[in-house]
């Protein structure tokens, strides 16, 4: 049995909660039947409620805390902000504001400053796919090396943007994607495609 993942779903549990849920062309199985259920799979993570032994609602885990994105992104506002030419830097604050910031993290993370040199500013859900540029719930520090570095993040970033604007990836899928553990899932970025996610 398959279910579209986007529509809000009632679902019987007589046969001990056993099915599968479908996003895109992909499968996402479900395990067990509980009152909060998690159900794990490659492409995407789904918590589904019940609620008198039906599936009342599925949504992402991963779904983006509202303090994290800018409310001027959206999957209709797309091609008025992030898909804009030269949107980045309409938006992005100052380089000396980035630093201070920068310097502060550092400071409340007890990096030490020898070793400032090995980690950036960054946007836990980047500025391009919607991420917010002035809240402080929105800032981290990374490396800029390693699997899950800023240097291959931002690679990342700039691939699902593409994916994004040329329809091929929703906006809240690549918010998902880049949230999840991106790093050691997808280890060779040169080989990704908007078919990948």
């Amino acid at each position: 049995m398959t279910i579209p993942l986007v529509e809000l779903v009632q679902r019987s549990a007589s046969d001990e909660g056993k099915g599968v849920l479908l996003r895109r062309d992909r499968d996402v199985r479900v395990t067990s039947v509980s009152r909060t259920h998690r159900i794990f799979s490659r492409p995407a993570r789904v918590r589904c409620l019940f609620f008198i032994g039906s599936v009342v609602a599925c949504v992402s885990i991963y779904a983006q805390r509202p303090e994290l994105l800018d409310p001027r992104v959206t999957q209709e506002t797309i091609f008025k902000t992030i898909c804009q030419p030269g949107y980045l830097e309409t938006v992005t604050p100052p380089l000396s504001n980035r630093l201070q910031w920068k310097k502060q993290l550092l400071r409340e993370r007890g990096v030490d400053p020898e070793t400032a040199w090995q980690y950036t500013f960054d946007f836990h859900v980047p500025v391009l796919l919607g991420g917010t540029p002035t809240n402080a719930a929105n800032f981290e520090i990374v490396r800029w090396e390693g699997l899950s570095g800023a240097r291959r993040k931002r690679r990342l970033t700039v691939l699902l943007k593409r994916c994004v604007c040329s329809g091929e990836t929703s906006l809240m899928r690549a918010q998902q994607v880049i949230s999840e553990n991106w790093g050691n899932e997808f280890s060779s970025l040169w080989q990704l495609s908007c078919n990948s996610f």
